[in-house]
């Protein structure tokens, strides 16, 4: 952030210049989520994205999503499931109609790709 932030650009290129290690086993995959949980929150606490002058609005957005998404993983697990219970046991936690789940879809889908 604080490189983007001074001015300079990230590319992508398709040629592999680091390799780094798979977790093999759920102890491992925990302790890897925890790490980047903790590095993000950090992040948060200790560089003000908002007030970064050196940062775009997209980029600060980009910033903040990406924090945001350790605060909430209750809602993720929420929509995970939801459509499991429906399925495999006719549970209906939520009444809506295809209107309604496609315009939160929509705006939802443009937010992130936009």
């Amino acid at each position: 952030m604080l490189i983007e932030a001074a001015g300079y650009k990230g590319v992508a290129i398709n040629e592999v210049l680091a390799v780094g290690q798979n977790v093999n086993d759920l102890k491992s995959f925990i302790k890897q989520r925890r790490r980047w949980c903790r590095g993000s929150i950090q992040m948060l606490k200790n560089y003000p994205i908002i007030k970064n002058k050196g940062l775009n609005w997209k980029q600060k957005l980009e910033y903040i999503s990406s924090i945001y998404y350790w605060f909430f993983g209750f809602r993720t697990i929420f929509y995970l499931f939801v459509p499991l219970l429906f399925c495999l046991l006719n549970i209906k936690l939520i009444n809506g109609s295809i209107t309604i789940f496609l315009s939160l879809f929509i705006v939802q889908y443009l937010l992130k790709r936009f």
